[in-house]
């Protein structure tokens, strides 16, 4: 998907998203989605997948490259820390990482409480880090 809609990906709810499946993105009709069981428009029930495959197909090349730069930020605030609190706060963004290679999490409330918990400890410092 990265290599036919390069470099910018396929756009906004066009491959794996909930809404590409609420309306069944004209994507799916190109590459023939609809003459595999639990791809048509009829039963759609395996057109999500994981999010990095979604990540993928929508934002392409460039947004891969944004997506490994914000990580890179977090390693760099997370990496500031000392103690307990980094420990904590580096299993919370490992989890994360990994699940995005597994289920859509970052769009469950669990994701939401995740990334808040996350947020709060790296935003708990009087002055902002240097990065």
């Amino acid at each position: 998907m990265a290599d036919m809609y390069a470099p910018f990906g396929s756009g906004f709810a066009t491959f794996g998203s909930g809404s590409s499946v609420k309306n069944y993105s004209p994507l799916y009709d190109v590459l023939e989605y609809y003459r595999i069981y639990g791809f048509t428009r009829e039963n759609p029930q395996f057109l999500n997948d994981s999010y990095i495959a979604m990540f993928i197909a929508q934002f392409g090349y460039i947004g891969m490259a944004c997506f490994v730069g914000i990580v890179l930020l977090f390693l760099l605030m997370i990496s500031k820390r000392s103690g307990n609190l980094q420990a904590f706060v580096l299993v919370l963004f490992l989890y994360a990482v990994t699940s995005l290679f597994t289920e859509l999490y970052l769009t469950t409330s669990l994701g939401i409480v995740t990334f808040f918990l996350m947020g709060t400890v790296l935003g708990n410092e009087e002055k902002k880090p240097d990065i």
